[in-house]
């Protein structure tokens, strides 16, 4: 038995069985979700000269030999030989790649630092805003603190310059930034990605993004959606939404409903125009971030980075958590709270925070006086609890059974997709 604010509740572990209270509960995967973000700014096709990418790409090519060149000895560092891999892959292929995202909507996105003559292009679900947080607490000496010192909406509404500030790119003033500049991007294995944005934008409860993008798939997927289903949006399948991401690219009446969070990494990023010097991987998050930083002649250790790392899930619990207790008069316009609060567990389980074997832990009559840190305690004990190995094993887990779910019918037309996923860094 566990106590807190007042209250008793008992966390078990019992045989995973998915949810069957109310129909928005079926299962992890299949019939319902929801939540809100932000929204893409206007999608057409890409608009760039021809000369002014070649231009800059080879600029920033020569930048990336220097750099390599003032490594120093040792064995090759992992973002030198990923962004090479990128290169490569892009290699007569730029048109194909260009992506559907305006040139200029990427620019603007790319964050550019003067004074250390850096670039940093941010990409949606692969650690894009502890990034923005990190590089937020930077001081004029190159130290950093603790990235979760600062909140999300700090990191999120600071005044960045970006590349767009440097148009045109074949132009003297960009010419010489391209020169002197190290520019790098992380990337994520992209069926993970994908998996991420769903769980989310549209499993949790977010009344922005039901009504944003949830009502848009549910009216084109579901032939005999429920009035209530095309008003919320709030109850969304993973196989609706893998086919939303294949019509995103395929079909011209879908490209207006296209979402930053779920397009592409190279056309975010414009990494078949833009050759970035340096590329990480989120799966080798820590190890990749030291080498970058240090690259940038940035004060870090290991062992800060180690230390920050274990303020990562907290901060998760506590993000899931606080927003839909604050959207909670809007989300119960379209489920119960009760459902809602169980979404939000099923997101933690979903990011191997939680065990799948831990049952919800708050009965009905708990819930209606629930605070957002009574959850959070329930949350985090949980998992301090649990076997950290089985999380591990169960990340893979649960992305077999996300994609266990869907038609693979859809993912034909996006073939070139799924075979530039061996690069882990071109696809979605």
């Amino acid at each position: 038995m566990y106590r807190t604010a007042g209250m008793s509740f008992r966390v078990t572990v019992q045989s995973f069985k998915p949810y069957t209270h109310a129909r928005s509960e079926i299962s992890l995967f299949q019939r319902h979700q929801a939540e809100a973000d932000l929204s893409e700014p206007g999608i057409d096709q890409l608009q760039h000269s021809t000369e002014d990418l070649k231009v800059s790409k080879n600029a920033l090519l020569s930048r990336q030999d220097a750099v390599q060149q003032n490594v120093g000895q040792g064995p090759e560092s992992q973002v030198f030989v990923l962004a090479k891999h990128v290169r490569h892959a892009c290699q007569g292929r730029e048109e194909e790649l260009a992506g559907l995202t305006k040139s200029n909507n990427s620019y603007q996105q790319i964050s550019v630092d003067w004074q250390r003559r850096s670039m940093f292009c941010p990409i949606f679900k692969t650690s894009s805003t502890y990034l923005r947080r990190l590089f937020y607490t930077l001081d004029a000496n190159g130290r950093l603190r603790n990235p979760y010192s600062i909140t999300i909406d700090q990191a999120l509404h600071v005044k960045t310059n970006s590349l767009i500030e440097l148009l045109p790119l074949n132009g003297p003033k960009a010419q010489e930034f391209f020169s002197d500049v190290t520019s790098f991007l992380f990337v994520r294995e992209p069926l993970a990605r994908l998996l991420s944005g769903y769980v989310d934008k549209l499993f949790a409860p977010n009344p922005f993004y039901w009504n944003k993008t949830g009502t848009y798939m549910v009216s084109k997927y579901r032939p005999y959606a429920t009035p209530m289903e095309k008003v919320c949006g709030h109850d969304l399948t993973f196989s609706e939404f893998v086919q939303y991401i294949v019509d995103g690219e395929l079909d011209p009446e879908a490209k207006d409903y296209r979402d930053p969070h779920f397009t592409p990494a190279y056309d975010q990023c414009k990494v078949c125009h833009l050759n970035y010097t340096l590329v990480g991987k989120m799966e080798a998050f820590n190890t990749d971030m030291f080498d970058i930083l240090k690259l940038l002649n940035i004060d870090i250790t290991r062992e800060q980075l180690t230390e920050w790392k274990k303020d990562v899930v907290k901060d998760a619990i506590i993000d899931s958590v606080e927003s839909p207790f604050g959207w909670r008069a809007k989300v119960r316009m379209c489920i119960s709270w009760q459902s809602a609060l169980r979404r939000v567990w099923r997101k933690l389980q979903s990011r191997a925070i939680i065990p799948l074997e831990e049952k919800f832990p708050f009965s009905e009559h708990q819930i209606e006086r629930l605070t957002a840190q009574d959850f959070i305690i329930a949350a985090h004990y949980t998992h301090l609890r649990a076997n950290k190995a089985r999380l591990k094993r169960q990340k893979k887990e649960i992305l077999a059974m996300a994609y266990n779910t869907i038609d693979r019918t859809p993912w034909l037309p996006l073939g070139w997709s799924l075979k530039v996923s061996s690069t882990e860094s071109l696809s979605i």
